[in-house]
This record gives structure tokens, C-alpha cells and sequence, in this order.
């Protein structure tokens, strides 16, 4: 390769070696580099998802069922119904443009602020905050409720192999962010 005057390689002055273009070298070197230089759309993925991580954990939300890890508290909630003795709440209806129909059990189970509200007859109307819906419960769910066994049995800290799935699915987690993270600030540098 030809040097400029100050002794720089030039690859728009560059010679043939051993029968090779070296200008030809470098471009295709810097098509590989391009190749594996992270790109900004990545670099806001990983963002993105990194963000998205923390505020999965920081509103308690169980971690391998966000990512689709089977537990067995997910099984439990899938016949969560049977206890209840009917298959669905009682919807009394949405309120500002709520989702109506699709509320069950689990909804109720999970409803963070759970306060009902007595009404004549023994039945009691609880509102869903998620779902922007009021439901009925009869005298027997609402004092189920009342016991937080439902709630326990939903919840994956209540069993074992759930926390070991957790924080199995934590460390895989952590370990990928701080690939990501390593990515990143490699990134940054070029």
C-alpha cells in the first residue's frame, strides 16, 4: 500500500499485493465490520427491552410467566373457576369504556385493591380496576376472597418449583442484559 506524505497508508493510492487490490482489502474489511457494529435500531431494542424488564420487576409481576415459562400456579389459576361454583363472575357492566365480558375469576383473584361493596340481597359488588368493571359476588365468593386462599393459590411464591423457576429465569435474564449491556457500550465507542 502507498503511504501519503506523511507516511499514513492511503487506500486510494494502494498497489497490488501478491496480485491482490488492497483498496479491495479494506473495503471489504469495513463491510465486515459494518456487518458486526451494532446498528441504533438494535441499540433501542435493547433499550427498550431493558426497560421493559424493570418495569415487569418493579411491579411485581412474576417474571417467567411474562416470558411464557410454565409454572404450576398457572395451571392452578387456569381452574381457579371450581372453586367459585360458576364458571365466570357476574359482570355488572364496564364503566368508561371497560372490557365488559371477558373478566374471570383470575381478574377478581388478582384485583390488587379488592374492596366490595354489600348490597341487599347478600350479594356484593367489587370493582375491577384493571378491567374498569363492576362484578357481583354472592356471599360465598366474597367471603372466599376474604380468606386470600384464591390469591395464594394463584400466586407463584406459593410454590416451590415456581421460585426455583423464577429465579432460574432471573439469572438467564440478568446474564442476557449484561450482554446487552456489554453490547451496548462497545457500541458507543465506535
Amino acid at each position: 500500500m502507498n503511504a501519503d506524505t506523511d507516511g499514513a497508508p492511503n487506500p486510494e493510492k494502494s498497489a497490488d499485493v501478491d496480485g491482490c487490490n488492497s483498496r479491495h482489502l479494506v473495503q471489504k474489511e469495513d463491510v465486515r465490520l459494518r456487518h458486526f457494529h451494532p446498528s441504533r435500531e438494535m441499540f433501542h431494542l435493547i433499550l427498550e427491552r431493558s426497560h421493559s424488564y424493570r418495569d415487569l420487576l418493579e411491579g411485581g409481576e412474576s417474571f417467567a410467566r411474562h416470558l411464557g415459562v410454565p409454572l404450576i400456579s398457572d395451571d392452578v389459576a387456569r381452574g381457579i373457576c371450581e372453586i367459585f361454583k360458576v364458571p365466570r363472575p357476574s359482570v355488572l357492566g364496564p364503566e368508561n369504556g371497560g372490557c365488559g365480558g371477558s373478566v374471570s375469576w383470575l381478574d377478581v383473584v388478582q384485583e390488587t385493591d379488592y374492596q366490595a361493596e354489600p348490597q341487599q340481597g347478600g350479594t356484593y359488588h367489587c370493582r375491577l380496576h384493571d378491567q374498569g368493571v363492576w362484578v357481583q359476588l354472592s356471599n360465598y365468593q366474597h367471603e372466599l376472597l376474604l380468606t386470600g386462599l384464591p390469591q395464594r393459590l394463584v400466586h407463584p411464591w406459593s410454590y416451590e418449583k415456581d421460585v426455583r423457576t423464577e429465579l432460574e429465569t432471573l439469572a438467564l435474564a440478568i446474564t442476557e442484559i449484561s450482554k446487552w449491556e456489554t453490547l451496548a457500550s462497545e457500541g458507543e465507542h465506535v
